[in-house]
């Protein structure tokens, strides 16, 4: 790994961000799993409904049980008064930034700090959103992003941790390390619970649930164990340099979008402070003519989060939001498009 590029990197996600420290990972997913593991995993996590599967993956690699909570139907972000029943028993609770719009952070950190809850908010897809006049990444106690195809800074690839904690940076920085000396899954993972402070009864007592899980979760196995590229890194300082300049391109455009979609009676995702857009998300009673329409005119509408399946009841606004929301790219070549078509 050339520590030059990873480190120049990092200093400059850090004063964008504002934050103390970022330790660059391979992926977002790397990322949180690295994090689960510091904040107490194997643990119950509280983490939202309506959000990507692939959360919910991580969590229960990491040998800890997601605990799934509901969120706003204005926003698609998680909501601090439906985690009281869920918080019995977790360590941990996730936040996600649904499609780069930011959750009300301000109120998750107090209802983490009165529960004593470790506070991981997952921007993936959020990096350069603004809330209540501070980037995201700065309000939890540590933020996950991801660099990865399609994402607001897209370099194909990494992910990274933002914290003001000197104990949070240095245990992901210690188990990044590990994933690029060529050592065997097990030997990596003994010697680095060993120096950040895993007992090696614990390891030991986790390695058979471990081995099952990896077999269930082959998929993220390889992902895990990579180590971030000094070329994504180079590619990622460049880009930046430019970064907030194509934010505000995005911007613009997403406020042509939402305006056209808004007249013609469609909900659009509230936005919290200012979000990235990943995808400008809307709902309607008529998701599946709406999906043949847009795309007659040549516009991807995506159907995402198909909800996890828990107890119909449980989370009935996920339930709801699974089935009639959309997004469509944020892009410029789809403003004419929309025109076209509404009018």
């Amino acid at each position: 790994m050339n520590k030059q590029s990873i480190s120049q990197f990092e200093k400059e996600l850090s004063d964008f961000l504002g934050v103390k420290y970022v330790a660059l990972c391979a992926s977002g997913r790397q990322a949180l799993f690295h994090l689960l593991k510091y904040a107490g995993a194997p643990s119950k996590v509280v983490m939202p409904a309506f959000t990507a599967d692939i959360v919910a993956d991580v969590v229960k690699y990491a040998g800890a049980k997601p605990v799934l909570a509901d969120v706003r139907s204005e926003d698609y972000a998680l909501d601090s008064e439906n985690v009281d029943f869920a918080k019995t028993g977790s360590k941990i609770l996730i936040s996600v930034d649904p499609f780069g719009n930011p959750a009300r952070l301000d109120e998750l950190h107090d209802f983490c700090q009165d529960n004593e809850l470790f506070f991981i908010d997952d921007a993936a897809t959020a990096f350069g959103a603004r809330y209540k006049n501070r980037c995201v990444g700065s309000f939890a106690d540590a933020t996950i992003f991801s660099f990865g195809l399609g994402k607001s800074l897209a370099l194909g690839g990494l992910g990274s941790v933002a914290t003001n904690n000197e104990g949070v940076h240095s245990f992901i920085k210690q188990r990044v390390a590990f994933s690029s000396q060529g050592l065997t899954n097990f030997v990596r993972n003994f010697v680095a619970s060993v120096l950040t402070n895993e007992t090696v009864y614990s390891y030991a007592g986790h390695f058979v649930k471990q081995k099952r899980l990896k077999t269930q979760y082959a998929h993220l196995s390889s992902q895990l164990a990579a180590n971030p590229s000094q070329y994504l890194a180079s590619l990622g300082i460049v880009k930046l340099r430019d970064f907030s300049l194509e934010l505000e391109h995005r911007r613009k455009v997403s406020l042509l979008l939402r305006k056209k979609l808004s007249e013609h009676g469609f909900v659009v995702q509230k936005e919290n402070g200012k979000s990235t857009f990943n995808r400008l998300m809307f709902s309607t009673d008529y998701k599946a003519n709406t999906i043949l329409r847009l795309k007659k005119q040549g516009v991807e509408a995506v159907s995402l989060f198909g909800g996890f399946p828990v107890e119909r009841g449980v989370c009935p606004v996920s339930d709801s939001l699974a089935s009639r929301v959309l997004g469509i790219p944020v892009d410029a070549r789809v403003v004419p498009l929309m025109e076209e078509l509404f009018g």
